[in-house]
């Protein structure tokens, strides 16, 4: 019973906890664009409105410059008015994705989950200050949809790697939960088995001097009788 108890804290400890906050390679990315857009707003300088232009306000090639988000131009410009949260869009991912996070588990120890999926958007709100912000995809897909704005072309790269490591970890996870499950029954059918066979053999036992002792069949008030011809 405790291996199984094990079992189930092994599989959901990574669901009871509470989320930390947490900087991963996209919101670097994510967070490093809109820190320079804003610095070129409060100089009074034009936002870059290409990927060229963004590059050469980093002053170098983006894949460079964050090599463990490449390819970097996942995201795409928006020209027009779309409105989101209290801003505007600026920039907005291709394509959805489920960012990494980190957990407090509830024994203290940390581990990986990923958000709901969503994308990181480059917003500018009214105040006209910039900001990167990680959005869930519905509230993505509604104000695309409230402007009238088809969403940008999906980048067609399919998972991140972190995605794809998570989903094998889970399914090693849901295989071993299962394998253990299946032993902890296995354990627990052999051991009734074994009791029901100590059980029923003194059972078999007792039955067996009845038989002997009352010899079903023959009539005990009758004594052999010699033998002869008739």
């Amino acid at each position: 019973m405790r291996f199984f108890l094990t079992i189930l804290i092994c599989c959901c400890a990574s669901e009871v906890s509470v989320a930390l906050s947490y900087a991963t390679p996209s919101s670097i990315l994510a967070q490093a664009i809109a820190s320079n857009m804003e610095y070129l707003r409060e100089t009074g300088k034009e936002a870059p409105k290409t990927w060229e232009e963004m590059e050469v306000l980093f002053g170098v090639a983006m894949d460079e410059k964050f090599p463990h988000v490449t390819p970097t131009r996942r995201y795409a410009f928006v020209t027009n008015n779309v409105r989101l949260l209290d801003g505007r869009i600026l920039l907005v991912m291709r394509s959805p994705f489920r960012d990494v996070r980190l957990y407090t588990a509830w024994h203290g120890g940390v581990v990986h989950g990923l958000r709901e999926r969503g994308r990181w958007v480059i917003l500018q709100d009214a105040e006209s200050v910039v900001r990167a912000c990680y959005v869930q995809e519905n509230a993505v897909v509604s104000a695309f949809a409230e402007a009238g704005i088809p969403l940008p072309t999906p980048d067609g790269l399919g998972e991140w790697p972190h995605e794809e490591a998570h989903r094998h970890g889970r399914n090693t996870e849901v295989i071993l939960g299962c394998l253990g499950i299946g032993l902890v029954l296995a354990v627990l059918l052999a051991r009734g088995v074994r009791r029901s066979n100590r059980t029923f053999q003194p059972s078999v036992a007792s039955s067996s001097a009845s038989f002997a002792d009352g010899k079903p069949g023959a009539d005990p008030t009758q004594t052999p009788s010699a033998g002869g011809c008739g």
